[in-house]
């Protein structure tokens, strides 16, 4: 059998040529997969603020309430009582008491107004807690990609940097991590009694 430098020299060109398109079309995958996941992680931060905004709309429908008041709520969905639950101990973190939502809003006095609000606050604050957790999931798949090889080399050298994301979380939230302690408990402030 006679093979003539030709042969072998077109030989390995199209080996090289098969080994050079498997790589472009890893690093093409790569690519793609990571700008996936950056459209999904501003995705689901756009959406954090939607269930936010449509959380206040709700609190907005269901009692006329201040901007204030508004406020002093969405600070429960968004972390405000975190640590709180029953007793102080940091029981459920979707615990929320009529107490809670009166002292957030002292104006309304009706206990089917506060139930209501209560509910709101209680629906938006696993809708809020699952909208974060979405988008920190989001992150480390991101960052995942960008941690190994060889994706974070190909990654890398076209100029991908990690996902910036916003967590909203409470400024009693983050001491609690700067110290490592949590000493706060939820007491019911003194307020007017709630009418029948």
């Amino acid at each position: 059998m006679n093979i003539s430098k030709t042969h072998i020299t077109l030989g390995v060109i199209g080996i090289v040529g098969v080994i050079g398109l498997m790589l472009l079309f890893s690093v093409i995958g790569t690519f793609n997969d990571y700008s996936r996941i950056e459209t999904k992680a501003k995705a689901v931060q756009t959406d954090n603020t939607n269930v936010l905004d449509n959380t206040r709309k709700a609190i907005r429908e269901a009692a006329s309430v201040s901007d204030t008041e508004v406020e002093a709520l969405e600070k429960i969905i968004v972390g405000y009582a975190e640590a709180r639950g029953e007793g102080g101990n940091g029981g459920d973190n979707n615990t929320v008491s009529i107490g809670m939502v009166k002292e957030a809003v002292p104006s309304i006095t009706s206990i089917d107004t506060l139930k209501r609000l209560q509910n709101i606050v209680v629906a938006g604050r696993r809708e809020w807690q699952a909208a974060q957790t979405k988008l920190i999931e989001v992150k480390r798949q991101g960052d995942e990609m960008l941690a190994v090889f060889p994706s974070g080399f190909i990654l890398r050298t076209f100029g991908k940097q990690p996902i910036e994301i916003q967590v909203v979380t409470s400024a009693e939230t983050k001491e609690n991590f700067k110290t490592g302690e949590d000493n706060s408990q939820w007491i019911p402030s003194k307020s007017k009694p709630v009418e029948q």
